[in-house]
């Protein structure tokens, strides 16, 4: 399925209801159960750390996010574009979790602080821009506009914090398994992560 391109709509029948596009049920449905699982899996590491804590709520979020999409999908007959909204917002939320816990790691304060707060004024940029656009635009004309905002919001977060950042932290991290200075128990160790990165920024 290409975003910006209209398809014929797969139809079934549910409980009398005419439900369309099972497959984006069931695939968005698999995804819900692995995210999460990877969120289980995550907050067991060390609970008491806002770095897993923080990735816990991001996996959980994607999941609920698709899981809606998937439903937004399936009851589009009844629920129309209006039932996309909520997996829309709830991905950009997501997304805003996911850089507060990449932001969370780094070990000059000051940055830190302005990265985070640059993180949510995306996120409350992005809502707006999204509530406008569902109440002033018809979205029911072209419903791949509602994907815009969701789209850029999470390409620059996942491109400068999973991309660019995380790069940072690797190459630290690479450089410390090189000089034999790397203990695997430390990456559940926020506090020896944030002493390491200090050390090297």
């Amino acid at each position: 399925m290409l975003i910006g391109k209209d398809f014929n709509k797969v139809e079934v029948d549910f409980f009398g209801l005419t439900c369309v596009e099972p497959n984006a049920l069931i695939g968005d449905g698999i995804l819900f159960l692995v995210a999460l699982y990877l969120g289980l899996q995550t907050f067991r590491l060390r609970r008491d750390q806002p770095f897993f804590k923080l990735w816990t709520l991001t996996f959980v979020l994607f999941g609920i996010s698709f899981l809606a999409g998937g439903l937004g999908h399936f009851f589009y007959n009844y629920w129309g574009v209006p039932g996309k909204y909520f997996g829309w917002m709830s991905s950009v939320l997501a997304v805003y979790f996911l850089e507060q816990a990449m932001i969370s790691i780094y070990p000059i304060l000051k940055v830190k602080l302005l990265f985070s707060r640059i993180s949510k004024i995306k996120l409350a940029v992005s809502w707006l821009i999204m509530i406008l656009q569902y109440v002033l635009a018809d979205l029911n004309s072209d419903p791949q506009k509602g994907l815009l905002i969701p789209s850029i919001s999470s390409a620059v977060g996942i491109i400068l914090c999973l991309g660019i950042l995380a790069r940072r932290y690797q190459m630290l991290w690479s450089v410390q398994f090189l000089a034999n200075d790397f203990n695997y128990d430390s990456l559940c160790d926020i506090s020896s992560i944030e002493n390491k990165l200090s050390s090297a920024l």
